[in-house]
């Protein structure tokens, strides 16, 4: 968001001097305040509220349940419908990343290649971005794709991507207000070090030298005229025009790039609950395989928004050990098998691989600093 308004304020002051387009700026930038203000009000800030009133585990990856469970019988039909649940719970979120993300795809793209802001000014702007806006990781996935597609350096879209869920203010008041003061203390923590620390050095180990997106990606000079076939010098009409056009088709293209991608990543992830009941630590000793286990888990799981706090203090009030709850707090939600399909799929597998491990890393060592506090 803040990008966004960042570029409107531009725009005001400076005319959006070196921009393709000017016009088209302009009228992404208030389409996707538009987009982030009514999915914040209508949906996503009720729906959080809600769930910090009334914390609720309906189902392995969801908090709300759509299909009965209680006459599945088999494992298979079990599978299914917490599938179903899951995807249920996740279409309003999913929709609008893929909204943003194709409006992102087509502003990026109309802004000038000079003068980009240092590579932590970015990894800022993406966090702060991140923040308000109040989406899951799997959401944001297609957000980051639209960015990585577009020719963006990785920082911006996946400093986004990875603080939205976790750094949400109704997040960290229930993270809070749900568990004892120096779990949320370790939780915050851990990341805050991992974004100074940590995602830095991945970056600069494992991206190409030259960013070019994404094997399906577009080229740079055919994302650019994405909505083309006007001059620089058109009227607000044609603007508005060849504006919803390239929405529309970026839409497309991230949909033909993600939606297969995220049904994988929902089978899979409700396939591994059933299969590694987390609720199976409950009575498990804390060892450090043990805390290694969990954590490769929990960071594959592709849970919705605040999911990974209800589930951890659901878990935590049936007689989780703590330190296997730290590694839930770190690991679920902050990353999950979508993206690292998002990212692997987008020539950066190095940095998928890489950024899975940092948070496996970041559970293990939450976990272990808990069971040595005792």
């Amino acid at each position: 968001m803040a990008f966004i308004q960042e570029l409107v304020v531009r725009a005001s002051v400076e005319g959006l001097s070196g921009v393709a387009y000017p016009k088209r700026a302009i009228l992404l930038a208030l389409l996707a305040l538009a987009f982030i203000a009514g999915f914040e009000v209508v949906y996503r800030l009720p729906e959080l509220l809600g769930e910090s009133r009334h914390p609720v585990v309906a189902d392995v990856l969801s908090s709300h349940r759509y299909f009965s469970l209680e006459t599945s019988g088999l494992p298979g039909l079990e599978i299914g419908h917490s599938f179903l649940n899951w995807l249920v719970s996740n279409i309003p979120g999913m929709f609008f990343g893929l909204l943003m993300g194709s409006v992102l795809l087509a502003l990026v793209s109309l802004l000038p290649e000079t003068d980009k802001p240092h590579r932590s000014q970015e990894t800022a702007l993406g966090i702060l971005t991140g923040i308000p806006l109040g989406v899951c990781v799997n959401c944001a996935a297609p957000m980051a794709k639209g960015m990585l597609d577009s020719g963006s350096r990785p920082n911006f879209p996946l400093a986004l991507m990875l603080s939205s869920p976790v750094f949400n203010i109704v997040v960290l008041s229930m993270t809070f207000s749900l568990f004892p003061v120096y779990l949320g203390a370790i939780r915050y923590l851990l990341l805050g070090l991992f974004f100074i620390l940590l995602f830095p050095l991945i970056l600069n180990r494992t991206q190409p030298d030259t960013q070019q997106g994404g094997p399906c990606a577009l080229p740079a000079n055919r994302i650019r005229h994405l909505i083309d076939g006007l001059e620089p010098e058109e009227s607000w009409l044609d603007a508005a025009s060849q504006t919803a056009k390239g929405v529309f088709q970026g839409f497309a293209f991230l949909m033909r790039k993600t939606a297969g991608w995220m049904v994988l990543a929902g089978v899979l992830g409700v396939t591994l609950a059933y299969s590694i009941p987390l609720e199976h630590f409950i009575v498990h000793e804390v060892t450090g395989w043990n805390l290694l286990l969990l954590a490769l888990i929990a960071t594959l799981l592709p849970v919705p928004m605040a999911f990974d706090v209800l589930l951890a203090h659901s878990l935590y009030a049936a007689g989780l050990p703590a330190p296997y709850v730290a590694v839930l707090l770190l690991t679920l939600g902050t990353y999950s098998l979508f993206p690292l399909l998002i990212l692997w799929t987008t020539r950066l597998r190095r940095m998928a691989i890489a950024l899975y491990a940092a948070f496996v890393l970041l559970g293990v060592l939450g976990g272990s600093i808990v069971a040595w506090l005792g």
